[in-house]
């Protein structure tokens, strides 16, 4: 499950990187991220916000519920969600938190998304599908793990940030 919210999360766009004033100073470095996706963005611009921003309420294995990104954060660092389908279900929700915990807690900059122009390609050659859950994980197994060598005869479409695969059984898509 944290590798497939890892995964989910990985919609934020993390790069370090430091300006020329802070190298020549006593200041951290600052790390940039470019988030892919709104809600990511929109929280990081308003933080303190965003950690209050009622949710579903989320039960935790220790009796404890969580209702927002502080509580769920706090919660976390003691204990983890209950283990139910409908927690996983309300987890969903939490994504943003968990990006939000990976990134606040260093001192950063959110800049406006940019992927570099062969990203949607690396994806449909190299990404492994082995790695997280998807419906087509169960055919992915040796050298046919990738979407080309999986779906490679079906007609391809990519665009900045998507492609789209559709074969005469399936249609695929990752963004």
């Amino acid at each position: 499950m944290n590798k497939f919210l890892l995964t989910t999360a990985a919609t934020v766009y993390l790069s370090l990187g430091a300006s020329q004033a802070a190298s020549h100073s006593a200041h951290k470095a600052l790390t940039q991220v470019s988030p892919q996706n709104a809600a990511v963005a929109a929280a990081l611009t308003d933080l303190k916000g965003a950690l209050s921003v009622p949710r579903t309420a989320l039960p935790f294995d220790n009796g404890g519920v969580a209702n927002n990104c502080a509580q769920y954060s706090n919660l976390l660092s003691t204990s983890a969600p209950d283990e139910s389908t409908r927690s996983a279900e309300i987890r969903s929700e939490y994504l943003v938190c968990d990006a939000l915990r990976m990134v606040g807690t260093q001192p950063f900059i959110v800049t406006q998304a940019a992927l570099p122009a062969n990203a949607v390609k690396a994806l449909y050659e190299r990404l492994d599908l082995r790695t997280f859950p998807s419906s087509l994980r169960n055919r992915a197994d040796g050298p046919t793990h990738t979407p080309k060598t999986l779906l490679g005869l079906g007609k391809v479409t990519m665009n900045r940030d998507t492609v789209e695969i559709e074969t005469d059984t399936q249609f695929f898509s990752l963004k």
